[in-house]
């Protein structure tokens, strides 16, 4: 009867395994410090967001895009964030060296999706980042939870 303490103990520590937060204050194996969250809001049928541009450090990591209210009226769809290729040069601003094509936004990011019941969108940002100051374009679309058309913004992502 000795062995149940013991079979406890290690199904606890398989379970603890299976967090998505692990030692050294990491997510999925993200540093937090490289996880960046943009909050997004709709005014007046508008969408605003806080930071924008977004900054996007060197290495792998997250770009969070989560609704700044708990009962958002409007929600991410399957494309809620796009890496097309930009139509217009970044604003002045912005503070860009140069302009990634989206097929080099396209191997930045990657595995993109709407999550927590399509009140968040994150995207991966992999691999070696590009100089200091390179800009993304990205299209940024919610579209309301009682139906409706969509709302879309064209921001920047940067490289810090």
């Amino acid at each position: 009867m000795r062995t149940a303490p013991a079979l406890i103990a290690v199904a606890a520590i398989v379970l603890a395994a299976c967090s998505p937060t692990m030692p050294g204050g990491t997510l999925d194996g993200i540093a937090k410090a490289n996880i960046k969250s943009v909050m997004i809001s709709v005014v007046n049928g508008q969408i605003d967001q806080f930071p924008d541009p977004v900054l996007v450090g060197a290495g792998n990591g997250k770009v969070k895009w989560i609704f700044d209210s708990d009962e958002p009226a409007y929600k991410f769809p399957a494309d809620g964030v796009t890496f097309p290729e930009p139509p217009v040069a970044p604003p002045t601003t912005a503070g860009c060296r140069q302009v990634a094509s989206a097929a080099s936004a396209a191997q930045r990011f990657n595995n993109c999706g709407p999550k927590q019941h399509d009140t968040e969108f994150h995207c991966n940002s992999v691999g070696q980042a590009p100089p200091v100051g390179t800009c993304y374009y990205y299209a940024l679309k919610v579209v309301p939870t009682a139906g409706g058309a969509a709302i879309v913004k064209d921001p920047w992502a940067k490289n810090k």
